[in-house]
């Protein structure tokens, strides 16, 4: 497998000493990690424009990511799924 993406639940109370237990580990493709990442963008996009919404993730989300706030935009506004 290529890729791998572990799902954790976080203490109710995080602190010093502890951490997020892994619930779950899903072994993927790079290929399969695509399809995926489009077929869950091209569900987003769609669901915003039918219900005209947009769900805005906050600036310390995506420095914390290390994503830069154009970067998350350009992704999201040079998407044109055919829905």
């Amino acid at each position: 497998y290529g890729a791998v993406i572990n799902f954790a639940k976080s203490p109710p109370e995080p602190g010093p000493g502890k951490v997020p237990e892994t619930v779950a580990r899903v072994r993927m493709s790079y290929e399969h990690l695509k399809t995926i990442t489009f077929v869950l963008a091209r569900h987003v996009k769609k669901i915003e424009r039918e219900n005209s919404v947009s769900y805005p993730i906050p600036p310390k989300v995506l420095s914390g990511l290390g994503i830069a706030k154009e970067d998350w935009d350009g992704f999201w506004e040079s998407t044109n799924f055919q829905i």
